[in-house]
């Protein structure tokens, strides 16, 4: 192998090196303007809130109905997730009426809430399920945080 042959090659290994350690990221310029580096993964977009009505509180006069609320990780990276909070202010003397299972969901401030205890949530799992009742109509239940 001649000089310059040597020298390519070890250009391209160098190169490969390079690309390897700092996992493909374009860190000095990507073809067509692209972003110099890769943005920060948003997990709370991966958090989904349903709430279904389940209709009105048996033998109830004031027009309380029974919500069913079921958080889960929709992730499509298989992403986990863990310490998800949720916004809870406001919810009132409807909190006293939650029944999750234990630890699925709890408050840990006057307007946060902490689901699954802070555990992991993998994808595609409905990990917590509760129901509320209230006469005002469904909470705007809303994540707050989430890491993964």
């Amino acid at each position: 192998m001649g000089r310059f042959q040597r020298a390519a090659a070890m250009v391209v290994v160098s190169l490969l090196l390079l690309f390897l350690a700092t996992d493909g990221i374009c860190r000095f310029g990507c073809p067509g303007g692209a972003a110099a580096a890769a943005s920060p993964h948003d997990c709370e977009e991966d958090v989904q809130i349903r709430q279904q009505d389940e209709g009105p509180v048996p033998g109830d006069h004031f027009g309380r109905r029974t919500f069913s609320v079921e958080i889960s990780n929709t992730s499509v990276d298989g992403i986990v997730l863990s310490n998800v909070t949720v916004s809870c202010a406001g919810i009132g003397d409807d909190f006293r009426d939650v029944t999750p299972r234990d630890n699925d969901f709890r408050r840990i401030s006057e307007s946060e809430c902490l689901v699954n205890n802070g555990d992991q949530m993998t994808m595609n799992q409905p990990i917590v399920m509760f129901t509320y009742q209230s006469e005002a109509g469904q909470y705007p239940f809303a994540v707050t945080s989430a890491s993964c």
